[in-house]
Protein backbone atom coordinates (compact mmCIF):
# COMPACT_ATOMS: atom_id res chain seq x y z
CA UNK A 1 0.00 0.00 0.00
CA UNK A 2 1.17 3.48 -0.66
CA UNK A 3 1.05 6.19 1.64
CA UNK A 4 2.15 9.65 2.22
CA UNK A 5 4.24 9.07 4.97
CA UNK A 6 8.00 8.42 4.67
CA UNK A 7 8.49 6.69 7.84
CA UNK A 8 8.19 2.69 7.64
CA UNK A 9 5.28 1.13 9.17
CA UNK A 10 7.48 0.01 12.36
CA UNK A 11 8.29 3.20 12.88
CA UNK A 12 5.20 5.25 13.72
CA UNK A 13 5.36 7.95 16.27
CA UNK A 14 2.24 8.53 18.27
CA UNK A 15 2.23 12.35 16.95
CA UNK A 16 1.46 13.88 13.83
CA UNK A 17 3.05 17.21 13.37
CA UNK A 18 1.12 19.49 10.33
CA UNK A 19 2.69 23.05 10.40
CA UNK A 20 1.82 25.96 8.44
CA UNK A 21 0.12 29.48 8.77
CA UNK A 22 -2.50 30.51 11.74
CA UNK A 23 -4.27 33.91 11.69
CA UNK A 24 -3.23 35.46 15.22
CA UNK A 25 -6.25 36.00 17.61
CA UNK A 26 -4.94 38.78 18.94
CA UNK A 27 -3.32 40.36 16.05
CA UNK A 28 -5.01 39.06 12.53
CA UNK A 29 -1.56 38.51 11.00
CA UNK A 30 -1.12 35.44 10.06
CA UNK A 31 2.41 33.22 11.69
CA UNK A 32 4.00 30.44 10.59
CA UNK A 33 4.20 27.50 13.15
CA UNK A 34 7.25 25.08 12.53
CA UNK A 35 6.91 21.62 13.31
CA UNK A 36 9.49 22.49 16.22
CA UNK A 37 7.02 25.40 17.58
CA UNK A 38 4.09 23.17 16.89
CA UNK A 39 5.50 20.41 19.11
CA UNK A 40 7.09 22.90 22.14
CA UNK A 41 3.36 24.74 22.04
CA UNK A 42 1.64 21.15 22.61
CA UNK A 43 4.46 20.08 25.16
CA UNK A 44 5.07 16.75 23.24
CA UNK A 45 8.65 15.52 22.69
CA UNK A 46 9.31 15.96 18.91
CA UNK A 47 11.55 12.22 18.56
CA UNK A 48 7.60 11.11 19.37
CA UNK A 49 6.44 12.83 16.12
CA UNK A 50 6.07 12.40 12.51
CA UNK A 51 6.00 15.30 10.14
CA UNK A 52 3.42 15.70 7.33
CA UNK A 53 3.76 19.29 5.31
CA UNK A 54 0.59 18.87 3.69
CA UNK A 55 -3.14 19.57 4.03
CA UNK A 56 -4.31 16.48 3.88
CA UNK A 57 -7.39 15.65 5.98
CA UNK A 58 -7.62 14.44 9.20
CA UNK A 59 -9.57 11.21 8.07
CA UNK A 60 -6.96 10.56 5.23
CA UNK A 61 -4.04 11.27 7.53
CA UNK A 62 -5.69 8.71 10.34
CA UNK A 63 -6.84 6.07 7.50
CA UNK A 64 -3.41 5.50 6.55
CA UNK A 65 -1.75 5.68 10.44
CA UNK A 66 -5.10 4.97 12.61
CA UNK A 67 -4.68 5.82 16.28
CA UNK A 68 -2.23 9.19 15.62
CA UNK A 69 -2.88 12.15 16.93
CA UNK A 70 -2.84 14.97 14.28
CA UNK A 71 -1.97 18.19 15.81
CA UNK A 72 -2.49 21.30 13.51
CA UNK A 73 -1.75 25.35 13.97
CA UNK A 74 -4.49 27.14 15.94
CA UNK A 75 -6.06 30.44 15.94
CA UNK A 76 -7.40 30.01 19.50
CA UNK A 77 -3.79 29.37 20.69
CA UNK A 78 -5.27 26.46 22.63
CA UNK A 79 -2.44 23.85 22.73
CA UNK A 80 -3.96 21.21 25.45
CA UNK A 81 -3.94 17.50 24.07
CA UNK A 82 -7.04 15.53 24.04
CA UNK A 83 -7.43 14.14 27.41
CA UNK A 84 -6.90 10.24 26.34
CA UNK A 85 -2.90 11.25 24.93
CA UNK A 86 -2.10 13.67 28.42
CA UNK A 87 -3.41 10.45 30.47
CA UNK A 88 -1.35 8.23 28.79
CA UNK A 89 2.00 10.54 29.19
CA UNK A 90 1.92 10.74 33.34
Amino acid sequence: MTTFFDEPAQNLRKYILCPGYVASANDTDRHYISPAQLARLCGVPICQCSVLFSSFPDSEILRQRPGRTILRPRSDGNYTLPVSDTATEQ
